[in-house]
């Protein structure tokens, strides 16, 4: 075999090598809680004392000087408005929080002056709202372990597996509401349309996800129950799907988990 030759077989190994990679992927489903993309609970929220740890998405070095930092929120359907002059909560901003309506927007608005070189310093307005999440997340029957095994009874079982590929999700975004009961599911999947055997298996996964058992749901110290969204994903969960979701892996329930 001549210099060509090999060099011939070497790309067409690394071409095929490179494919089964493509390919090659482990099949798995989980249901994970939907964050908003701020939000804290009460209780955290006592270990929180700036704006920066309430808000990743939020940098204090943005700002050379604080004109003014104003938390809104709704106590008992009137509007209220605790205000500051820098990065740091104060007892009444935390104290509005704590009252506000259960799960109405707290909104925050920081007015300042930029941390930069420019001659003409205009000031700049950052703002961003929020929730109070409930202490205790909606839980499925006996937790999650009996949450996944009724997935794998009622839908991962009736599903061709081999149909799925490389970079294939499919999600079911759906919420818990006050009462316990499965509402508002709705499928998420790009490849699905005029293709017979994802719809098919869509199909199969949204009737699981409707046909579910009551919930306990969501609770807060209080006792008022509210409503919470989740997803449940179903392929590769390598793919850019995943990202549509603000999902936490590392707060999810563990599997022996039973409320």
């Amino acid at each position: 075999m001549n210099c060509k030759s090999l060099i011939f077989v070497l790309f067409l190994l690394g071409v095929s090598g490179l494919i089964s990679a493509q390919d090659a992927f482990n099949f798995s489903y989980e249901v994970d809680k939907i964050y908003p993309s701020v939000s804290t609970t009460a209780e955290k929220l006592t270990d929180i004392n700036s704006l920066s740890e309430l808000n990743r998405y939020y940098k204090p070095s943005w700002v050379k000087e604080f004109l003014s930092v104003d938390i809104s929120a709704y106590k008992h359907g009137d509007l209220y408005v605790a205000s500051n002059d820098s990065d740091a909560l104060t007892t009444e901003q935390k104290e509005l929080i704590l009252q506000s309506d259960l799960q109405s927007d707290i909104s925050v608005v920081i007015n300042y002056i930029p941390n930069n070189t420019l001659s003409q310093n205009e000031p700049q307005k950052f703002n961003f709202s929020f929730t109070l999440e409930p202490e205790k997340d909606a839980t499925f029957p006996g937790g999650q372990s009996e949450l996944l095994e009724y997935l794998k009874d009622n839908a991962i079982s009736q599903l061709e597996l081999d149909s799925f590929r490389a970079n294939h999700l499919t999600a079911i975004e759906f919420a818990v509401d006050e009462n316990g009961k499965v509402v508002d599911a709705e499928i998420y999947d790009m490849d699905a349309y005029g293709t017979e055997q994802y719809e098919k298996a869509n199909k199969i996964l949204l009737n699981a996800i409707c046909k579910m058992p009551d919930w306990k749901p969501a609770e807060y110290a209080s006792g008022d129950q509210v409503k919470q969204e989740f997803v449940l994903r179903v392929g590769d969960m390598n793919s850019c799907i995943s990202n549509f979701f603000n999902i936490r892996v590392d707060q999810r329930p563990a599997l022996d988990q039973a409320e």
